[in-house]
């Protein structure tokens, strides 16, 4: 409302009053009404001298402001038209966001702060097994195709190995006090691949190690060959289908590796991501190979081109976990945006969603870490720090 009006308006009150009010002797006079309408109006010139001033501030802003929220608003419509039927939902505070089905079940194996390894039927909601103890935290989940085997990587910096339904794990590698932070198992069975991150050492300084990478023949538990990885405290490597490749994260690149001899066979770099990949999952059709990267997005490789076929704007922060249907039809991805999300592989669309809340700021909870479907591609289980949730796993609509 315009000051003018206001003083005008105040005007005929303040007259109506007086006319109302003849004869009272506690009647303002003209004068202390003129004096009146001077103190109101110089009060109404101050504030709008305030509001200006302001407006001359965030100016600049305004239109970034705007369209933050219109993206806001976006967010919001697409967070209902693709939320996902959730089956179950559970928070533990001593989840740590480390998740895995175990094949050819609906069986959850779960990561704990207490150093144990935990299992969830999601069928009847229940825990079932006997929980596996280890050294410490295990940063690393691993599973055989057959689910007979299971996998996990330490921060102490060993590999512990154990049957499934059993609680006697067995220590089948060690990385000499650095922490493993990713492994893959090959589909076959044969081969086991870790991969460390680096630490902080005594003299507060990060450093890594020589040989950050390496594959080893479960027959015998011996090592195949080393290599320097690049990034790995997210999901840095990743077989292929048919066991005879390995993917694996570098700083600015993927390295597809020959899995019996150790030689390079491709790179997959895109140079327009200096900030390097992050995650890394092989797919069991089409030679795909996804690239999580970090600036949000995700590339689909064609392994035997080397090219990018697809480039998806996936998310708002790092994408961090990645997972393949086993029909082929749909990735999952997950990233420090809070959500995890599913795309239908060969059109690029996204078809299901979840968020975590709705806090803008990216912190260590907001990384959604894990993200598993199980063999039958019907559930999918999602990960976070002191949470997880079971989802439908949503269908490939009929191309029209």
């Amino acid at each position: 409302m315009k000051p003018r009006f206001l003083i005008i308006t105040c005007s005929i009150l303040w007259l109506a009053a007086s006319l109302y009010a003849q004869g009272d002797a506690n009647t303002p006079t003209p004068q202390q009404i003129h004096e009146e309408l001077k103190a109101i109006r110089a009060l109404l010139e101050q504030q709008e001298n305030k509001v200006n001033r302001l407006l001359r501030i965030a100016q600049p802003y305004l239109a970034e402001l705007e369209a933050k929220a219109d993206q806001k608003e976006k967010q919001k419509k697409e967070d209902v038209a693709l939320k996902m039927q959730e089956v179950l939902r559970r928070t533990n505070i001593l989840f740590t966001s480390k998740l895995m089905f175990v094949p050819r079940s609906h069986t959850v194996m779960l990561a704990y702060s207490d150093n144990t390894i935990r299992f969830f039927d999601v069928n009847t909601a229940e825990e079932v097994n006997k929980s596996v103890r280890l050294d410490s935290i295990a940063n690393c989940l691993a599973v055989t195709a057959d689910g007979a085997t299971l996998f996990a990587g330490t921060d102490k910096g060993f590999v512990y190995a154990w049957k499934n339904g059993s609680d006697t794990c067995i220590k089948i590698a060690d990385s000499n006090g650095w922490s493993v932070d990713s492994l893959a198992v090959s589909p076959d069975g044969a081969r086991l691949a870790w991969a460390t991150n680096g630490g902080y050492r005594a003299n507060s300084q990060w450093e890594e190690p020589n040989e950050s990478c390496c594959v080893i023949n479960l027959k015998n538990n011996k090592k195949l060959f080393g290599y320097s990885a690049g990034r790995s405290d997210y999901q840095g490597v990743s077989f292929s289908t048919d066991s005879r490749v390995l993917a694996l994260v570098k700083d600015r690149c993927v390295d597809l590796i020959d899995a019996n001899t150790g030689k390079v066979i491709l790179s997959l770099e895109a140079s327009a991501y200096k900030s390097g990949p992050l995650s890394v999952v092989c797919g069991p059709t089409e030679n795909l190979v996804a690239i999580g990267y970090g600036p949000y997005h995700i590339g689909l490789w064609n392994a035997a081109t080397g090219m990018m076929t697809k480039l998806l704007p996936a998310h708002d922060n790092w994408v961090v976990s990645l997972c393949v249907s086993p029909d082929g039809t749909r990735l999952v991805s997950s990233a420090g945006d809070s959500t995890a999300s599913v795309w239908d592989i060969k059109s690029g669309t996204e078809i299901g969603r979840i968020r975590f809340g709705d806090s803008d700021s990216y912190d260590c909870d907001s990384y959604v870490n894990s993200v598993s479907i199980s063999s039958d591609g019907q559930l999918l289980a999602i990960g976070r720090n002191n949470e997880w949730v079971i989802c439908r796993m949503p269908c490939v609509m009929p191309a029209q």
